[in-house]
C-alpha cells in the first residue's frame, strides 16, 4: 500500500464494450509497476465517461495514493485534445470528450491528462 500523499498515474482503456482503469505508482512510470487498483465496468453501465471516472476515484481503497495524471486510449479519433467515441453502448450521439473536462472531474490539472 502506497502513502496517500504519493502520486499515482491512471492508464485507462476505454471502449465500446468495457472501460479498463488501472492506477499505477507516478515514480514507477517508465518500468513494469505493479498496480495499485485496477478496474473493469461495463461501458453502458455510464451515462458518460466522467461517470465511470468519479465511480472509480470513489471505490479506491483508503490510503492509496491521489490520481495525479492520467493517460486514457479512446475508442475515437482524438483532434487537439477532444474525441467523439461512437458505440451503441455510448447512446445515439456518442460520447464527447475533452481533456480538460477529464482533468478537471479528476481534480488533477489540465495538462496532465491526455487522450
Amino acid at each position: 500500500m502506497s502513502s496517500p500523499d504519493a502520486s499515482a498515474v491512471l492508464i485507462g482503456d476505454i471502449g465500446g464494450t468495457n472501460i479498463r482503469l488501472v492506477l499505477v505508482p507516478d515514480a514507477l512510470c517508465g518500468s513494469r509497476p505493479r498496480p495499485l487498483h485496477s478496474v473493469r465496468y461495463q461501458t453502458a453501465e455510464f451515462a458518460h465517461l466522467r461517470d465511470a471516472l468519479a465511480r472509480f476515484v470513489a471505490e479506491l481503497p483508503a490510503g492509496l495514493a491521489r490520481v495525479t495524471a492520467a493517460a486514457l486510449s479512446v475508442c475515437g479519433p482524438v483532434v487537439e485534445g477532444s474525441a467523439i467515441c461512437m458505440a451503441e453502448s455510448m447512446g445515439a450521439s456518442g460520447w464527447r470528450l475533452d481533456e480538460a473536462d477529464l482533468a478537471s472531474s479528476l481534480g488533477v490539472g489540465p495538462c496532465r491528462l491526455r487522450l
